[in-house]
């Protein structure tokens, strides 16, 4: 009877051994699981942010393709702006060449005629 006592608690004690063992290859299981799984959620996250600076960025791409047609307007439109100016430049300097030599007869006639 002592005998099976002995071999009953043997057994027992090295059950528990096992038990304990074994726990600890789930836990190193389990915790290489959750860094996998934190792993996984890192990536998804990085690659979520990277989906995000993509948008981010045709976006700027976008808005910079609109800014360069904008000045590319506003350059059309100052140019013909200048030609037109200087257009009516020649415009005044052709009057006021003809104006002066009709004012200096005007008044040389005027002069001689009194």
């Amino acid at each position: 009877m002592i005998e099976n006592i002995w071999t009953a608690f043997a057994i027992g004690h090295r059950v528990v051994k096992t038990l304990g063992a074994l726990k600890k290859d789930v836990e190193s299981l389990r915790s290489s699981n959750a860094q996998a799984r934190a792993h996984v959620a890192q990536m998804e996250a990085l690659d979520k942010r990277t989906g995000e600076l993509e948008l981010f960025a045709k976006e700027q791409d976008d808005r910079l393709g609109e800014i360069e047609n904008s000045l590319a307007d506003a350059l059309t439109a100052t140019e013909e702006l200048a030609r037109r100016a200087g257009t009516i430049f020649w415009m005044a300097a052709a009057g006021y060449a003809l104006g002066v030599p009709a004012l200096v007869l005007s008044v040389v006639s005027f002069v001689l005629r009194r």
